[in-house]
This record gives C-alpha cells, structure tokens and sequence, in this order.
C-alpha cells in the first residue's frame, strides 16, 4: 500500500470534514479507488488530471476488493477545521497486506517515502504496531488530498481506512488487545485441557482436535498480526506463512472430522474423499512456492472450499447414518461460519460495523471451540456406553461358554457317578433274581440297597437341575433338621467318616429352595469326606444367631440361621483358601473345581452368607448363614403312611407316553383294588373320559403328565377336561419338576402335583389327599 500526502485541492473530491468534536473518522465511503492491473503506474500517473476522471467512488463502509494480483489506488480529501487536536494517525485495520508506502512532499517539492506493510518487520515500521498505521500532520484550514496504494499478493485487499486522533488509536489499541487477550487465553486454555484429555484418553480424536485448534490459533494470530507484533517483530512474515496456515489447518480440520464423526464406519465414501482431498493439500503444500499470483489464490480458494463442504456434508451424512455425537459437530461448524458470513456482510456493509459483529469471527471461535469440546465429551461417553455394552454381551457370552464348558464338566462328572450307581443296581438286582427262592431275606436286604441306590440318582438328578435352573429359586419354609439328615445319612452312606447332626434348641424356621440348599450341603460333605481318606468325623450344627457384626457387610437381618459342617481333615493352606469359591478351581487332580463356586452362588441367592476357615492338618470349617423366617412355626414334612386311606374300588385314569411307567403304576393301584385305565396322549385321555362319564361310572381322579411326544400334553388336555366335566379332579406329573406348571397347578386346573421320580409311598399319599375333596 503506498500512501501519498499532496497539499492541493482537488475539486472532484467531497472533503472529509473533521473537527474537534469527533476523533475518529471512517473513511469508507469518502475513498475512491482505481485499479492498476500491471502495477506500473507511478505517483506523477496518478496525481494527473488524465487519470482524475478514471477513479471510481466508493459506497460502502468498507470497500472489500477481495484477492487479486492487481495494485490498487485509492484518493480521499480531507478539510482539517480542528483547534486542539493536532496529532492525526492514518490506520488501515486489516494488517496483513503486503505493501503500505507513504508519499510527502517536503519543502524543495520531492517526495519522501515511508514504507509500511506486511512485508515490514513491526520494530521498522514508523509506528510500531500489529496494525498498518502513519501519523500524518494536517494543516489548519486546508484542504489536502491523501493518495493510497494497495498491494498484496494473496490476502484480500479490505479498504478498512480510518483517519483519528493518536489517543484514539492507543485507546482503541489498548481495548482490542484485551478482548483478543481474552480470546486467544481461552482458546489457549481449550487446547492445553484437551491435550492433557488427549494424554490421559489416548484418543487421536483429542489429539486432532488439538492440533487444529493450534493451527487455527496461529493462522489468526498471524491474520491479526499478533503473531508479527510479539513473535517476530524483527522477521518479515509474508502471506506464504498465511497460506501454509490454510493448508495446515484445513488438513487438520479434515483429519479431525474423519477421526470424531468415524467416517470409515458411518460414511465409507465421504472417508475416501477425505483420504484423496488429503492428497491433494499434501500436493498444495509441495508445489505452492513454485506457482505465483492467480495460481496461489485460485490453490487458496479450493483448499478452503473443500474443508469447508467436507465437513458440512461430513456431519450431515454421519448424522443421518445414526452418529448422535454428530449433532454437536455440525452445530459447532455452522455457527463458526456464521460467523465469517456475518463480518464478510459488515465489510459489504449489509451489517453495521458494531462490537458484536466487528469481534463475530473470535465470538464464533470460542462458540465452536466450546462445542466441539462438548463434542467429545459427548463422543467419550457414546463410546464408553458401547464399550460398556459391548463388555457385557463379551461377559455374556464368555458366562455362556463357562457355562458350557460347566455343563460338559459337570455331565462328565455325572456320567461317571451314574454309571457307578447303574453298575451297583445291576448287580443288586441280578444277585435278586439269583437267590429270591434261596434266601428272600437276603433278596429283600438287596432290593433295601436298590432303594438307596434309586435316591443316590436322584441326588445327582437334582444337581443337574440346580444347574439348568441358574438363578430360578423356588423357596418355602422347609424342615432344615430334616434336609440336613437326610444329606448327612445319604452322602456318608457306605464312607468311613461318621457324620453327627446337632439342631440347637427352638431353631427359628427359615426358607429355603430345598433342591439347591441340598446341594449346598451335599457339596461341602463330599468335601469333608474326601478331605479325610481314612475316614473321620463331620460335625453338621444348626443354631440361632442374633445381631450378626459388621464384618459380614451382605448380612443385614437381626435374625439368622447358621449351619456348621466342621470336618478334622487335611485342612486348606492359606494360598488357596481366597480361591476355593472360584469357578474351575481345585486341587484334586479328577476334581472339576465347580462344587463350591456353585454352593456360593446358591447361598448368596438366598440372601445369605458362606465362609470358611481352616487350618492345615487339623481340618476345615463352614459357615453358611441363611435368614430367619418371619414366620414363627416350622412347617414339618408329614410323614408319609401307605394305605391310610383305602384306594380300594377307585377309578383312576393315568395318562403318560412311558409304557415302563404305565405298566408299573397299573400293577400298583390293581394291586390295592383300584380300577385303572391308561392314556397315551390327550386325546385318548379324553376320549376315555367322555366314555366314563356317559357310563355313568366317571373317574375319580387322573394323573396326567404334562409332555407328550408327538401328542396333546397335560396342559392342553386339562383344559379341555374342564370344559367336558368342571369338576374333574386331575394331578399333574412330569419329570421337569421345575416347570412353571408344578409349582402354580391350580392356575393350570390341576389340584395336586407329583413330580417324578417318585416312590409308592408318595403316589399313595398324593391320590389320598386328593380323594379327600
């Protein structure tokens, strides 16, 4: 830019009046401007009356020529009618254009030169500034021309020309640098959090964004000339530096955006463009010293452009494929815009030149900035939300891989204890047959032991059910004397160890799922048992305990059952005595290291507490403490007494698809003088039904089992007998004992339920009860 100071009038120019009463004057609409397209034109070509008609007037504020390799000249009168101020600055607010020269004549009628500009270091400048400004001495009275030249290479050329006072100048001077101080401390601040998020996190997203808030900080520090005035004040920075910005941190921005709105999952083909406009800024960056004037601003404009529509269609698409955390992005990217639109409409003087709108692009900064930090918070919690479903369905699926890896461990285990169990009554019953004419005392003794036997499978069916059933509890108040005699007599039967069940006096009733609790206790006293090879004593104790201390935080009841099955085995070393309730863990070389992991899960499903303590070679105690009933009474198992009630002459119907099962429990109720007939499936069942009740002769009662292959199940049938005779009388039965209908029978229609296996006794004692209504 070259400034000329010619002490003449020239009567086509309207002066710019000034006076005391203001101190600033813009100059926008008072400047007229000529283009010189080869920049050959001098001062003397200018300032002729040939090339007086040729300028052409301003009408805006700020006149804005934009990029251009042309020079461009600009002339405005000024009338100085001021009395007290004497010392006048000519300011040009945007401070990044190459060449600033002021002409004065001086008195022999030669011009002096003062060069200012872009292209010169701040500390060689006649007025030490980020800013283009030149003092300028007014006579009082005159009228005087001022001539102005404009050259920049590849910035815009923004005619923002203003004529003021020196204390007008340092005092504005002195308000911009704190609201800019203010801004870039905070854009500062943004980036030194984030790249302490970026270390922590390990996100390149935090790193990306980072280092494009960096790149955009020191391309506005360098467009502001802060970077010029406090970096480099002794360097010349030319408009390349401003460019390589561009290039920087539009490269930046796109890798950033790739990164945050994870344009490879959400966006594949805006990611491949992404990759090929990221080529084609790393050829800009390469070739652009080797192009001049058209070429570099042309480079300029298609960097900027593409960044700018990327990122646009970037967010839009990512946002429409289901990124939510894109919604923060476009958020951010469009108010930034918004914000250069609205400063490029102040120089096009749509807007006023006011605080908010001259400061919008910083206001727009610091809006985008906020966002997009909000953004990847945002973004951190999404994926901290996946990850964390993601972990569960991973611990989901490794849950269902233990457990079949479980579930092939505990069939092992089971085959191998079934197979011992069918060897023993195979060989119970043939030493049956043999001597049942010989010895019948003898036979019976051996048919005792096939009963043992029978429940000894039914003890490991059991445990397979407790497996099946995972979390299902069916709990009721149940005799815990009971359960533990039983356990006591049936797991120790045929061991050396001697087992002693002590129940404390006035033993408050507790719930409990019978089946698991058995289990519970089964497992501990095969622990006992085979922690003492030549055999030993278990002590198995029931007590009351009140007020349970604070060192078991899970127990919070006043009231608690506490069982001990205390052993004087082998005992457990401290190493392994945190691990023995691990799932796999054992030190048996056969053991399957699943007993006493599945004993902890059923105990802490009854809201209860297991422990252990032991001592090596002097044997091993647990705890399991179980919470009190409210209720006072314990409801006592009744003693099952066959042929209490005579089933002599009953007419009962059984309906099952096991011929062994029909033809067993025919011989049982003929036996005892019932009349009975069997079903297959359903429909037999009914039809034989409708045949009794037409005979006058219907049916007493029926047993009916639930599944049927290959017919209509009990389920199905009961509803139709109900339908037929509403006051049928049925019992269900079904060898899935835990089946939603064995445990709710009057909700299906049944008044009764026997679940399989079952002995004579117990079918005895079921037909009884139900008879009795």
């Amino acid at each position: 830019m070259i400034i000329l100071y010619i002490p003449k009038p020239v009567s086509a120019l309207e002066p710019v009046v000034i006076s005391d009463k203001n101190a600033v004057y813009p100059l926008g609409r008072s400047l007229e401007y000529l283009e010189d397209k080869d920049k050959k034109w001098t001062i003397k070509d200018i300032s002729s009356k040939e090339f007086d008609s040729k300028f052409i007037k301003s009408n805006t504020d700020i006149p804005n020529i934009g990029t251009t390799a042309s020079a461009y000249w600009v002339r405005f009168k000024v009338n100085n009618k001021t009395d007290e101020i004497k010392d006048w600055l000519l300011e040009v607010g945007f401070p990044v254009i190459d060449i600033v020269e002021l002409y004065t004549l001086n008195k022999g009628g030669e011009f002096n030169v003062i060069k200012s500009g872009n292209l010169i270091p701040v500390n060689k400048r006649v007025i030490k500034h980020r800013k283009i400004a030149f003092p300028i001495e007014l006579s009082n009275g005159k009228e005087e021309i001022l001539y102005m030249r404009f050259e920049a290479e590849t910035a815009d050329i923004i005619l923002e020309v203003n004529l003021m006072s020196r204390y007008s100048f340092l005092d504005n001077s002195r308000k911009d640098y704190y609201i800019q101080a203010l801004f870039f401390g905070f854009i500062l601040s943004m980036i030194i959090y984030n790249f302490f998020l970026f270390i922590n996190l390990k996100d390149l997203a935090y790193l990306y964004y980072v280092l494009f808030e960096s790149s955009l900080l020191i391309f506005q520090n360098l467009l502001f000339g802060f970077f010029q005035e406090f970096i480099t004040p002794n360097f010349v920075l030319t408009d390349d530096i401003l460019v390589f910005c561009v290039f920087g941190y539009s490269s930046l921005g796109l890798l950033f955006t790739k990164t945050f709105l994870d344009t490879k999952k959400f966006s594949p083909k805006i990611n491949q463009a992404i990759l090929l406009f990221l080529f084609i800024y790393l050829i800009f960056f390469i070739s652009f010293e080797f192009f001049h004037g058209t070429i570099k601003i042309y480079m300029v404009q298609i960097s900027v452009l593409i960044f700018v529509s990327t990122v646009l269609i970037a967010s839009i698409s990512s946002l429409i494929s289901g990124n939510k955390t894109a919604k923060y992005f476009i958020t951010a990217w469009l108010i930034f815009l918004f914000s250069v639109v609205i400063k490029d409409l102040m120089y096009l003087t749509i807007l006023p030149n006011i605080f908010l709108i001259e400061y919008s692009v910083q206001f727009g900064t610091i809006i985008e900035t906020i966002l997009l930090s909000l953004a990847l918070a945002d973004r951190i919690k999404v994926m901290q939300s996946e990850n964390t479903e993601f972990k569960l369905k991973a611990e989901t699926e490794i849950s269902k891989i233990q457990k079949l890896e479980s579930l092939a461990l505990l069939a092992e285990g089971m085959a191998h204890d079934l197979n011992n169990i069918l060897t023993g009554l195979f060989m119970k019953v043939q030493l049956s047959e043999r001597i049942i004419k010989k010895d019948i005392n003898k036979a019976i003794e051996y048919l005792s032991d096939v009963k043992n036997i029978f429940h000894m499978a039914i003890n490991i069916i059991n445990r397979l059910q407790t497996f099946s059933r995972g979390d299902a509890l069916f709990i009721k108040q149940e005799s815990l004397s009971t359960l533990l005699s039983e356990a006591g007599n049936l797991v120790l039967s045929g061991s050396n160890s001697q087992c002693e069940v002590t129940i404390l006096k006035d033993l408050w009733a507790v719930e409990f799922d019978k089946t698991q609790l058995n289990q519970v206790i089964t497992n501990l006293l095969i622990n006992a048992d085979q922690a003492m090879p030549n055999g030993g004593k278990i002590n198995i104790i029931a007590e009351n305990i009140e007020k349970i201390d604070n060192s078991i935080p899970s127990l919070t009841n006043d009231k608690y059952i506490k069982i001990t099955i205390k052993d004087n085995g082998i005992g457990i070393s401290k190493e392994n005595i945190h691990k023995i309730f691990d799932p796999f863990f054992t030190t048996k070389e056969s053991g399957q290291g699943l007993g006493l992991a599945m004993s902890y899960s059923i105990v802490k499903k009854h809201k209860g507490h297991i422990e252990v303590e032991s001592e090596v070679g002097k044997g091993t105690s647990f705890y399991i403490y179980l919470p009190a009933s409210e209720s006072e009474e314990i409801e006592e198992e009744q003693e099952l007494i066959p042929d209490q009630w005579q089933l002599l002459g009953k007419s009962i119907l059984i309906m099952d698809d096991n011929e062994t099962l029909l033809e067993s429990i025919t011989a049982i109720l003929s036996e005892k003088g019932c009349i009975v007939d069997v079903a297959r499936n359903g429909d037999e069942a009914i039809a034989l039904y409708k045949k009794g009740l037409k005979s006058s002769e219907p049916y007493d009662i029926s047993i009916i089992d639930v599944t049927i292959s290959g017919g209509m199940g009990g389920i199905t049938a009961i509803k139709q007998l109900k339908e037929i005779d509403p006051k049928v009388k049925a019992i269900v039965s079904s060898g899935y004992s835990e089946i939603p209908v064995m445990s709710n029978f009057r909700q299906y229609g049944f008044i009764a339920a026997l679940p399989k296996p079952y002995t004579i006794e117990e079918l005895n004692y079921v037909l009884q009860e139900c008879l009795k209504f």
